[in-house]
């Protein structure tokens, strides 16, 4: 409620660069029988449009009489940072590597558009696999093809065409609708789960992960002509 409250005003939580001293760590365990020896790959925090290093990051270890070494590269594409531990551990041993810097961070607003649905009407020569860089293709787990999931989208989102208050109404649909947990390898098929576009009873007792919301969030995208696309990865922290 505080969040929508400070969003419908235009307010920020912070309006003046904040700095940090920050940290984050990684420890591995041989959980094996045997001896291993392993690398470890840390992301080496950078200095952006919206932030700035106030000190270079430093790694630290938890076992300096560990037999690790530590090296920084930089891979050549988008030019990213990197340190790779070399790690030999017993069965049952641990090391944990720290991350440590200091950074200023400068406030950011969310961008203002006015985009319509109509914007996203493409070309109806084109299949939907080159259509939008593939954004618009359906698969075995987005089921934005389906009579029912476009029937679904349409009734969620009615007349309007402002694309921001439709992404809205089809975000608010998932939450109310759709209940977190039941962790599963890989993702959930949106088509497979017909009572959500009320074609079967909901069970009582079903609920989804993270995958779950993401492919009936982008079915119902989809549905809509919007080029949409899943991007999986983890929060760390």
């Amino acid at each position: 409620m505080f969040n929508r409250l400070l969003n419908r005003f235009g307010a920020k939580f912070y309006n003046s660069p904040q700095e940090y001293a920050a940290s984050y760590e990684a420890t591995v365990k041989n959980a094996s029988r045997a001896h291993q020896t392993a690398n470890l790959i840390f992301p080496i925090v950078a200095s952006t449009e919206y932030q700035t290093l106030l000190s270079e990051p430093t790694i630290i270890s938890s076992h300096v009489d560990n037999s690790s070494e530590l090296s920084y590269r930089q891979e050549s594409e988008y030019k990213n940072k990197y340190a790779v531990a070399q790690v030999a551990l017993d069965h049952g041993k641990e090391i944990t590597f720290k991350q440590i810097f200091k950074i200023k961070v400068l406030p950011r607003s969310a961008p203002k558009f006015n985009f319509k649905l109509s914007d996203y009407n493409h070309n109806p020569s084109q299949p939907p696999l080159v259509s939008w860089g593939g954004a618009l293709a359906h698969n075995k787990y987005l089921a934005s093809d389906d009579p029912d999931v476009i029937a679904l989208a349409q009734k969620i989102v009615g007349k309007n065409s402002d694309l921001k208050k439709i992404l809205i109404l089809l975000n608010e649909w998932v939450i109310k609708n759709l209940t977190y947990g039941n962790p599963i390898s890989g993702l959930y098929r949106a088509q497979g789960v017909r009572y959500l576009f009320g074609v079967e009873k909901v069970p009582d007792t079903f609920s989804f992960d993270c995958g779950g919301f993401d492919t009936v969030f982008i079915s119902l995208c989809q549905a809509l002509g919007i080029p949409a696309r899943i991007v999986s990865g983890f929060w760390a922290g």
